[in-house]
């Protein structure tokens, strides 16, 4: 998002379609941490998200509309 301080991710329903705009939720860039690398063999990036129970699954084959700015700020470990 412009600021570069929140990233905004599409939430897909069981179907595998993305439904409204009202599903994608905002997260503060400071509070993700990811797993794997963006490159790495596999299907899915395992995302956790501060203060929240369940862990998001993010698709390597998705749309990511800037990858190297994605690399350098959400796709970097991080400990809560």
């Amino acid at each position: 998002m412009p600021g570069g301080q929140k990233i905004k991710v599409g939430l897909i329903n069981w179907n595998g379609g993305f439904q409204s705009e009202q599903r994608a939720q905002t997260f503060n860039i400071a509070d993700v941490t990811i797993r794997e690398h963006r490159l790495d063999r596999c299907y899915y990036i395992l995302m956790k998200v501060k203060n929240r129970k369940s862990t998001l699954l993010i698709d390597t084959n998705g749309h990511f509309p800037n990858e190297t700015i994605y690399d350098l700020t959400v796709g970097v470990q991080r400990t809560f």
